[in-house]
This record gives C-alpha cells, sequence and structure tokens, in this order.
C-alpha cells in the first residue's frame, strides 16, 4: 500500500506571503503555524459534522478562524446560519432563528432547508445574561441539542 508522510505545518505555510493591498486592516489574517493548525483543525471537525467551539481571550481570531472556514464550505452542500449572541438573547430567540431555516419531514423530524447540511455558527457565546440561579438559558439550550439531539417543542 502507499506509505503516509507526517508533514508540519511549518512547511505548508506559504513561502512568499504578501496581504491583498485591497484588503482592509482587520480582515488582513496573517499566515502563522497556528492559524493554518486553527484551520485544519476546525476544517476537519466541521467536514465530519463535530461541533466545535473556540475559546480564548478577545481578538485573538476565533472569530476571523470560524468565517474563513465557513467561507471555504461548499454552499451547494451546506447552509450557514450566524446567530451574533447578546446580552438580549434568549432561548426562545435562538430556537425560533434556528427552526426559521429547517422544515418539517416527518413527525418531530427537522432539516435543513434544500437538502443541504446546515451549519450554525454562534459568536460571543459568552454574552447571553445569567438567569436568577446563574445559568445561561440559551446555552442551556444548546447543550440540551447537543447531548440529546432534540429540544422540545415550545407550542405543544
Amino acid at each position: 500500500g502507499k506509505r503516509k508522510q507526517w508533514s508540519s505545518f511549518e512547511d505548508k505555510l506559504p513561502k512568499m506571503w504578501r496581504y491583498p493591498s485591497n484588503a482592509p486592516f482587520y480582515k488582513i489574517i496573517v499566515p502563522t503555524v497556528d492559524t493554518m493548525r486553527y484551520n485544519y483543525l476546525v476544517t476537519a471537525l466541521v467536514s465530519n459534522q463535530n461541533p466545535v467551539l473556540l475559546a480564548g481571550l478577545v481578538g485573538t481570531g476565533k472569530t476571523s478562524i470560524a468565517q474563513g472556514v465557513l467561507q471555504t464550505l461548499d454552499s451547494s452542500k451546506w447552509a450557514v446560519l450566524t446567530i451574533n449572541m447578546s446580552a438580549q438573547t434568549t432561548s426562545n430567540n435562538v430556537q425560533s432563528i434556528i427552526e426559521s431555516r429547517v422544515e418539517k419531514r416527518t413527525k418531530g423530524v427537522y432539516v435543513p432547508l434544500g437538502g443541504k447540511s446546515m451549519i450554525t455558527f454562534m459568536d460571543d457565546l459568552n454574552m447571553p445574561a445569567k438567569d436568577q440561579f446563574g445559568s445561561q438559558p440559551p446555552l442551556e439550550l444548546l447543550r440540551l441539542w447537543l447531548d440529546y439531539g432534540f429540544w422540545y417543542d415550545r407550542v405543544k
């Protein structure tokens, strides 16, 4: 069989990188070993439909990495839904936004519109206000969904 060969991320860095002169400053991502690594890992996880959580300090490029990966997805196969969280975001908001982008297949089974796979990018996950118990209901909804693969119908 064919032998697989390890290669380092350093080897994958562009040799003569130049920033695009027409790009706004805030959109310039300098390729580094770290940006290459994060792009590779996030792309691999997303391609295999695994949830991804990027954690880090403010201004470390989490949103840029995520958006960069989302832009490389085949739009004939993937629908991208972006939700920007804020202190006003409620679990009802999150659920209704996601439900507005899916259609009912059978009883209790919903799928993304157009037969695509849907990826939901949620930015500023830390922002929703805490309730009286110190929990963040929008995050509890996401945890329920990721852990059990469903959430409850709020109408019935």
